[in-house]
């Protein structure tokens, strides 16, 4: 098999099951060459038709409208446009239920030119136009990523005036409508020791909840202290928020010497936090 039929064969193929229609909208000879040409190359699927009356001399928009009445909706239409002096020129249409577009392919006349419009009208059709209307914008915010994470900074007082302050990660998961689960790590210095937290939290729009251990290391020892937290954070920037957090300390780490308190860590602590990313309340 010679390389011309082995390309009008897959040509053909690769158009199977799309219909396409080729308008007969005159007796000229070159137009059933043309329409001869371009079967060769579309295969069983394309077939001729009748044009409306007076096709060829209906204004543009009024062609589109004649169309709609002939053929159906989705099929590619081909039509030869009157001749000229030195051009030979198809028509390409797609209709669509909401619009219908249309291009046009033109070649210098001479001969064979119906072989070579029939290959340019083909090439044209193999981009098979884009009939559907561009979808609208989603209603409501954007999705939610899979996973969200808040990075940041924190500083942490207590009545007893110990000061510290440290970074924070908090991954999160969605769970629901605004409602986020995840983890969050702290680390913080202060001139009174170390601490680190670890623990689950839950986070709904703009309040966030956790439990967390504290390992606390400082001159009077180490400890392992739970703790519980709640606060609410307002958005500073769209990707920036400030919050402020309440934690309760079940356990109450105090230390005495000589009957006189050197440290108390206290039942509560206020905290201060500036993170950007995480879940959008």
């Amino acid at each position: 098999m010679g390389p011309l039929p082995l390309l009008l064969r897959l040509t053909a193929s690769a158009w199977a099951g799309t219909p396409v229609v080729l308008l007969d909208v005159s007796s000229a000879p070159v137009e059933d060459r043309f329409h001869t040409e371009l079967r060769l190359l579309l295969g069983p699927d394309a077939t001729v038709q009748e044009g409306p009356p007076a096709f060829a001399s209906l204004p543009a928009g009024v062609r589109l409208d004649a169309l709609r009445q002939a053929v159906a909706n989705g099929a590619t239409v081909v039509w030869l446009e009157p001749e000229t002096n030195d051009l030979l020129r198809a028509s390409v249409a797609v209709l669509g239920p909401d619009r219908a577009e249309v291009r046009v392919v033109d070649i210098p006349k001479d001969h064979g030119a119906e072989a070579v419009l029939a290959l340019a009208v083909r090439t044209v059709m193999g981009t098979r136009f884009d009939t559907a209307p561009p979808p609208p914008p989603p209603d409501g915010p954007p999705p939610e990523p899979a996973v969200a994470t808040r990075v940041g900074a924190s500083a942490t007082g207590t009545p007893q005036a110990d000061l510290r302050g440290g970074v924070l990660v908090a991954p999160s998961w969605p769970l629901g409508d605004r409602l986020w689960a995840g983890a969050r790590v702290d680390a913080q210095a202060g001139p009174a020791g170390v601490w680190l937290q670890a623990g689950p939290s839950l986070s709904k729009g703009h309040v966030h909840v956790d439990a967390h251990i504290s390992l606390v290391r400082h001159s009077f020892g180490t400890w392992l202290r739970p703790g519980v937290r709640g606060g609410m954070a307002w958005p500073l920037t769209p990707h920036t928020d400030l919050g402020l957090q309440l934690t309760v300390l079940p356990l109450r780490d105090v230390v005495l010497r000589d009957g006189q308190g050197v440290y108390d860590s206290g039942r509560v602590e206020l905290s201060a936090v500036l993170t950007r990313g995480g879940p959008r309340g």
